[in-house]
């Protein structure tokens, strides 16, 4: 009889447990980011996003998208046209090319592009592509 009334006690336990481990994963995703374009610096709070494997056409590099109250592309901007899929919508994004990039204040030494579309989240202003960190 003891045991039994134990039972939901240790399920109580397992689950805190988990959503205790769960809950600080899903934080860590949640980096801050900053970068340079022409010249001029910018900083957010960004999320990888394991789901995102946005790309630029020709160079083939990884794209970060930035909510437009971070960064805006300015029309004298060279940018790049990237076209991109999301819940059977087809669009394009423009980008432009960083030149830094720090994501939880780690240099990243590659070429990045960055692109602006709404983020719709208050914990984040940024989409990183998760390929960009491995």
């Amino acid at each position: 009889m003891k045991n039994r009334r134990a039972i939901p006690l240790i399920i109580y336990l397992i689950i805190l447990v988990l959503y205790k481990l769960f809950s600080e994963r899903i934080k860590s995703t949640v980096v801050p980011l900053d970068f340079s374009v022409d010249g001029l610096s910018y900083s957010c709070t960004g999320k990888i996003d394991t789901g995102c494997n946005l790309r630029e056409p020709f160079s083939s590099s990884p794209v970060i998208i930035t909510d437009p109250g971070v960064f805006r592309i300015q029309d004298h901007q060279p940018c790049r046209i990237v076209p991109y899929t999301a819940l059977n919508n087809r669009s394009y994004l423009k980008a432009v090319r960083a030149q830094q990039v720090c994501i939880n204040k780690q240099p990243i030494d590659r070429e990045i592009y960055i692109a602006v579309s709404t983020i719709q989240n208050g914990d984040y202003q940024a989409i990183i592509n998760s390929e960009i960190i491995r």
